[in-house]
């Protein structure tokens, strides 16, 4: 009798430890995409024509363990004057951790508005 005791709680352990690997292996929250996308700086420029175009810098940096293959993000960029809304497309592939930087330029809708840096905010991000 005590052997068969032992040999169903020997059981039990081997099968709670098996479970318990199993479950830990199958958490996906690890491996979801994850990054974060920021703008770090604007330019303002205007070309022999007078037409003033604001182009930004932006960063899109791996926060996550899975790896990206593209990126894209929308935004709304506010100068003085107007309000523009504008999406990007990425399609560089980010190890985790990776960092990259792009520009996006938006021709102004007059030579006399100005934009600042803190008017570009970042309203929606898919990761593939």
């Amino acid at each position: 009798m005590r052997k068969q005791l032992r040999g169903a709680v020997f059981a039990l352990l081997i099968a709670t430890l098996l479970a318990a690997s199993v479950a830990g292996c199958c958490d996906t929250a690890e491996w979801e995409l994850k990054g974060e996308v920021k703008f770090v700086e604007l330019h303002e420029s205007s070309d022999s024509a007078g037409a003033k175009t604001g182009t930004l810098d932006y960063s899109i940096q791996n926060t996550g363990r899975s790896t990206i293959g593209a990126s894209s993000f929308a935004f709304t960029f506010a100068t003085d004057r107007h309000r523009y809304h504008l999406s990007v497309v990425d399609l560089n592939t980010l190890k985790s951790g990776a960092l990259l930087y792009g520009q996006v330029s938006i021709p102004y809708d007059s030579a006399e508005e100005s934009g600042a840096l803190a008017n570009a905010v970042v309203d929606s991000v898919q990761f593939k």
